[in-house]
Parts: structure tokens; sequence; C-alpha cells
């Protein structure tokens, strides 16, 4: 009771927990996770059989003894969607909480030590008795931040949403790291004559980020295809307003710009109103005819360069508090209801900030701890020598 701060009917819960033959076939004891039941504050008629002692069933089955340790869902909030809940959180790992520690470590001015590092990369404290507080802490501020009040089935509803957008935030992560984002657009803005309708072509994945957030569909998923040259996608616009997304395959052959429309979508992938098909058709022809001027040789440079070197592999450098400030607002639909609507103001509501500085604190004063014991132990070994 004492070492895991249990009460007495906590305690009462996990008597006859375990079967003899489960108790030694088992390579493990439920400590840790009695631990991460009582670091993630679970009432204790949601702990496994119900709270109630003699279910050893319940306690052999349950995720919190049978899961790997996640840091900022509960184990038993991820099934029967595991693989997408762990992929929001570990996009939401890289996009906002690695930039937020990154900046609290240099406004703090933290030692640049391999402990905070790794906090930086994971944002996760061990489990020894020696962070429990700070790690308690740290835990309940992204439970309210990420999960707030929800049960498991809010939250998997939540993370669906979100997953529309999971190709677009991760074009504008890598493109982010890029060491020359975007790709060569094939033309210029162009104007219909009655001038009522535009087409802008994307060339970069901010710019597939914001097409793909105001008409509510997946373009981000293309980014790879455009980042090779092999599509160009455009926006379409009606008065000033985004209206549909249009696909231009470019044949391989990269000596002749030779192009074919692919897809052409509206707002949530539905198909394009039929009034939109006569803009678009007196844009090809413009195009075609040499009426609207194209970037052909830039384009032909650009491909041929991508089928050498191709730069689509990840990169481990976190990215910046304005990277996370300008996607922030496409991880509201996953957040919890009454999320702040900025990143800074999200992060001080919720506590995350002062739980990351409170981690932070303690891994320097461990680090500090540990110099100063080094120190002592030389020093008394030169005076016994």
């Amino acid at each position: 009771m004492d070492r895991l701060g249990l009460s007495a009917s906590e305690l009462r819960s996990l008597r006859g927990s375990r079967t003899l033959r489960h108790t030694i076939e088992a390579q493990a004891d439920f400590h840790v996770a009695v631990e991460e039941l009582k670091v993630h504050e679970v009432p204790l008629n949601e702990w496994p059989g119900g709270g109630q002692p003699d279910q050893p069933r319940a306690w052999q089955t349950s995720a919190w003894t049978t899961g790997s340790r996640q840091h900022f869902v509960r184990p038993d909030y991820l099934e029967p969607h595991k693989e997408a809940v762990n992929d929001a959180i570990n996009a939401l790992r890289q996009d906002l909480l690695r930039p937020l520690v990154t900046e609290r470590i240099r406004i703090g001015g933290y030692q640049q030590s391999y402990a905070a590092g790794n906090f930086a990369r994971s944002v996760e404290l061990d489990r020894s008795g020696a962070t429990a507080p700070a790690r308690r802490r740290l835990i309940g501020a992204l439970r309210t931040a990420i999960v707030g009040k929800r049960k498991a089935k809010a939250l998997h509803a939540a993370v669906a949403l979100w997953h529309r957008r999971v190709a677009s935030l991760s074009a504008l992560r890598h493109e982010r790291t890029a060491e020359r984002p975007g790709w060569p657009a094939l033309c210029s803005p162009w104007r219909s004559a009655c001038g009522r309708f535009e087409i802008v072509v994307l060339a970069s994945a901010a710019d597939l980020v914001e097409e793909g957030r105001m008409l509510d569909h997946c373009v981000g998923g293309y980014y790879d295809i455009c980042r090779r040259g092999d599509t160009q996608i455009l926006s379409l616009r009606q008065d000033g307003k985004r209206v549909a997304t249009v696909e231009l395959k470019l044949r391989p052959d990269l000596d002749a710009l030779v192009f074919e429309v692919g897809q052409f979508k509206g707002w949530r992938n539905s198909a394009a109103g039929v009034h939109l098909h006569d803009p678009l058709r007196a844009f090809l022809n413009y195009v075609r005819t040499g009426n609207h001027p194209v970037n052909a040789l830039a384009l032909a440079r650009y491909r041929k360069a991508m089928r050498d070197v191709w730069d689509g592999a990840s990169s481990s450098t976190p990215l910046s508090l304005n990277h996370a400030r300008e996607v922030f607002p496409f991880y509201l639909p996953l957040l919890p209801r009454g999320t702040p609507v900025s990143l800074d103001a999200w992060s001080e509501a919720t506590g995350l900030v002062a739980a990351i500085d409170a981690a932070l604190a303690h891994l320097e004063a461990s680090g500090e701890a540990k110099g100063m014991a080094t120190a002592i132990d030389a020093a008394l070994a030169i005076l016994r020598a």
C-alpha cells in the first residue's frame, strides 16, 4: 500500500487477481499495471474486474497487463483501433509536443544533457520511483490536453475524424526538413475572361494542407507524387472561394510536357459542380495553345533531378514551434471539446507547459545529483589510495 499509494479498497481488489498457475508461469508481477492505473488516475470501478476481488481472468486478459505501456493514452483506450490511435498520438508528438519541449529547454536554459535530449525526443519519463511525482504530473497534463474526460468510444470517433488529414500533416512535416521545399508550378495563376474563376497551382506541402483543410479532403496524400514532379494539383476558385481541386497527371516523357486530367473533386471529395467544367476546359485550352505560358523547362529540369535524388526520407530533427502553431488547428478534431484554438493557449490552459518545465527541472536536478555523487566517489577513492 505504501509503495504504490494504494487505498484499502484498491488493495482489496487485488486479492485473488492471479491463480497459482499464472503466478508460477508468468514472467512479471502486476505491480507495473497497478502503477500505471494509479498514474493515469483510473477510478477503481474501471480497474480489471470492475475493481472487485477474485477476478483472475479479468486481470490476465486486461490491456493493463497484456499490452505494451502507452504514455499518452490509457492502454484500455487503444482497442479495437490501436494502430489508428497510436498513429494519431505519434503524429501529435512530432508536430506539437516535441517542438514545445525543445522550446521549453531553450527558454529555461536547461542543460543539453542526454536525459533532456531523450525527453525531448520521446516526451516520456521513466517509471522509476525518483520520477514518480514529475511523471504523474506530466501524464495528468497530457491526459487533460489530449483525452480530457472522454471515454474510449468518443476518443476513437475523434481519431477517425482526424485521420482524414494525416497525409497532409505528414507532407508538411517532411517539407519542414527538406533542403529545398516545394516544386516548380506548372504556370502562374490563371483567371477566366469573365473574371469569376481563377485556377492556382499548388506548389508546396503548405498549399496542399490548406486546400485539404478548406475543402475537407485528403489532397495531402498527393504530396509524394507532386514532390517527384509526376503530378500537379490545381485549386479552382469561384469568386475568390475554393470550390474544387484538379489533378493533372504528367506523362513519363521528361522532354515533352504532356498531361491529362485525373481527379476533379469538390467539397469532401464530392464530384465537382457541372458549371465548373467550362472554366477548367478554358484553362486547359489556354495552356495547350500557349496563350497562358507554362514553366516547361523548369519542370523538366526538376523532374530529371528528382529521378536521380529522391529526398523523401524522414528526418529526426525536431520541428519548430512555428510549425507546431501552424498545424495546431488540424489537431482540434482530435482534442477534447472546448480546447483553446491556439497552441500557446492550449499548452498553458492544460498545464502542459508547467508539467514539461517540472519534468526538465527534475531531470536537471537528477543529473546534478548524479554528478555530485560521482565526484564524491572519486574523491573517496583518492583518499583511500
